[in-house]
């Protein structure tokens, strides 16, 4: 299963589409998207699975949870990316790692895991990381440079925040983070957030638990300002109380942080987030928006926001759109924008955007 014919499997089962709609939100030609089908109805006889049939013009795969459960158990239906990020934080996480025991748990040929690992290399290599080789195939992590400090932590906010979008598929990961005890954490920071009348967002909770990660890994982490932070008593008091079984450095980074953003529109990260304010000047301009109300230009922020962080993630779910609800010709003015800028979203989220 190649990652196309993944992603096509991935979105029958969250909906039904017409071709169109699947040649759209893919990017895809309609050709491809046909011949992607066949194999996939060729792979799913193979394995004895519903194939994807069509019922009234649309592609509709019938599968129990219990069945999309162990089909997406399978490994053979990561994609590329997936395993990269795998191979990626393990490496960083653990310091190490051995590709021939990857190898084995990915059931991969020599050169495929070789292929796929010199993806992580030549990113640690570019950011300035040191590793050593010992004994053949256990490579072991010497320096971790800043900038792959950052990307780790940012492909940990991306698994985290994949679990509340993410069908219900195998991710290695989960045995690598199990230690952290994310489950309970999320529903301490709930309460935390309930308590001090804060806004939640599936990004805050996957950027917390990535830092619980990093500030048990890494001492350089600190996201304390010089700024007074005496007005956040309550704040404080409350984190102590609902983290008390965490380990106090990382109560003091949830502390920094979100008395930091309390005051932001949209606290996001970094990155994404200064793209999204390059951007607004232009669909305001554009659109003569002029002088927007504040709701509404903190909720186009924020689902810029959420939108060029799925794509450039590729967390593929999408809301199911009317195509003829579309107005082209602002779809074709906002693609315009994007390409100028040269970002990209998925076709469901620029629909969503353009009716806002």
């Amino acid at each position: 299963m190649n990652d196309t014919n993944i992603k096509i499997l991935m979105l029958l089962l969250q909906d039904t589409f017409v071709l169109e709609e699947l040649s759209m939100y893919l990017n895809l030609e309609k050709s491809s998207i046909s011949k992607s089908i066949k194999q996939i109805n060729s792979f799913l006889e193979e394995e004895k699975y519903p194939k994807i049939e069509m019922n009234e013009n649309k592609y509709i795969i019938s599968l129990s949870k219990k069945q999309q459960e162990i089909l997406f158990n399978r490994k053979i239906l990561m994609t590329s990316d997936e395993i990269y990020d795998y191979l990626y934080i393990k490496f960083i996480h653990n310091g190490f790692i051995n590709l021939e025991e990857e190898r084995e748990k990915l059931d991969l040929s020599r050169s495929s895991i070789f292929r796929l690992f010199t993806k992580v290399k030549d990113s640690l290599n570019k950011n300035g990381s040191k590793y050593v080789y010992i004994h053949g195939k256990v490579i072991e992590l010497c320096h971790l440079s800043p900038k792959d400090l950052h990307l780790f932590f940012k492909i940990l906010v991306k698994y985290f925040f994949k679990i509340d979008f993410s069908l219900n598929r195998v991710n290695l990961l989960d045995e690598v983070l199990k230690i952290y005890n994310t489950r309970e954490l999320t529903i301490k920071l709930g309460k935390v957030f309930k308590e001090n009348k804060m806004s939640l967002s599936s990004f805050l909770i996957a950027f917390l638990c990535a830092l619980h990660v990093c500030t048990r890994l890494f001492k350089e982490i600190d996201l304390k300002l010089e700024c007074n932070y005496d007005e956040y008593v309550n704040l404080k008091n409350s984190l102590n109380n609902h983290l008390k079984d965490f380990d106090l450095r990382y109560q003091e980074q949830v502390f920094y942080f979100l008395a930091n953003n309390l005051s932001s529109a949209v606290p996001f990260e970094p990155e994404v987030l200064a793209k999204v304010k390059k951007l607004m000047p232009k669909i305001k301009e554009v659109f003569n928006l002029g002088e927007m109300k504040s709701i509404y230009e903190k909720m186009l922020l924020k689902k810029l926001c959420y939108s060029i962080f799925k794509y450039e993630g590729k967390i593929l779910k999408v809301k199911k759109i009317d195509l003829k609800d579309i107005d082209s010709i602002i779809l074709n003015i906002f693609n315009n924008i994007l390409k100028s800028e040269n970002m990209g979203m998925y076709f469901s989220d620029k629909v969503i955007i353009v009716q806002i």
